[in-house]
């Protein structure tokens, strides 16, 4: 198992991604100085790396425990919802259903 996501002190934050500032060329080049960038873009790399490899193990350790629950089920495609069952004649079912409700209704009119 993997304890590296642990180790925060070094780790990159999506904040610094978004924050970084990199000096730019002196004159008569444009863009940035290419150290910092490289630089930088090592450090990026080193996390990836190090994502890439956790994410690995992490998921080799959930496949070995997996493995020790006895009955635990392979993965499943979803069932798609059933559809209700309607019966063949739709209007005479809601008629006698209404006519439940009714007889409900004053049967608890009759109780007040």
């Amino acid at each position: 198992m993997t304890t590296a996501w642990f180790d925060e002190e070094s780790r990159l934050t999506p904040e610094e991604l978004q924050t970084v500032t990199f000096p730019m060329s002196r004159l008569g080049r444009r863009g940035y100085e290419e150290e910092p960038v490289r630089g930088f873009l090592g450090l990026v790399y080193g996390e990836f790396v190090r994502l890439v490899n956790e994410r690995a193990s992490l998921w080799q350790e959930v496949q070995r425990l997996r493995r020790r629950i006895p009955h635990f089920p392979r993965q499943r495609r979803p069932r798609p919802p059933r559809r209700p069952r309607l019966p063949g004649n739709c209007l005479q079912c809601t008629q006698r259903g209404a006519a439940r409700l009714r007889l409900y209704a004053v049967g608890m009119m009759h109780t007040l």
